[in-house]
């Protein structure tokens, strides 16, 4: 248990820090058998505070870590709407419709977020889908009601032939 070779000062520890009795602290494989001075008083204090440092750091980290796995509710409003589009449809008039979602969220206030790159689509028929966040419920609401959304369904309504909108909310 004690470091015999050293007067029974030091206490062996399973890593290479041994636990002087007489500083009562961790002392580094450098400076073991050396009498407790200033010089050895500064490198235990450096060590102690890399140490402590390196703990506070693992502790911040666990926090920060734990915090960006919170779980939420959000209050907000999504609407999701997958489009099927015509046969006469064609790629450019798809994308200027789609270009036009994101110029008709800018313009309409309570939309948060909106979503345009379509990953996957079910039924299988249907080729895109976007999503929009609004504030609440009745942003929502304002939202089909609004010249901007008018206008768009005026322009690109004639291009699909169908389409399925979902609102989910907490």
């Amino acid at each position: 248990m004690f470091d015999v070779a050293n007067g029974a000062r030091y206490k062996r520890a399973p890593f290479p820090f041994r636990w002087d009795y007489i500083t009562c602290g961790l002392v580094p494989p450098g400076l073991r058998g050396k009498e407790p001075g200033r010089e050895m008083a500064g490198k235990l204090a450096r060590w102690r505070l890399i140490g402590f440092t390196a703990a506070a750091l693992a502790c911040f980290g666990a926090g920060a870590f734990a915090a960006a796995r919170a779980f939420q509710k959000p209050r907000t409003v999504i609407q999701v709407v997958t489009v099927k589009w015509s046969a006469d449809a064609a790629p450019e008039l798809r994308r200027a419709a789609i270009d036009g979602v994101e110029k008709m969220a800018s313009e309409i206030p309570g939309v948060r977020s909106v979503w345009l790159r379509t990953i996957r689509v079910q039924p299988r028929d249907f080729m895109t889908g976007f999503a929009l966040e609004f504030e609440d419920q009745s942003s929502a609401e304002r939202y089909s009601r609004h010249p901007a959304h008018e206008a768009w369904n005026r322009n690109f309504l004639p291009i699909i032939e169908e389409s399925r909108i979902q609102q989910v909310t907490n």
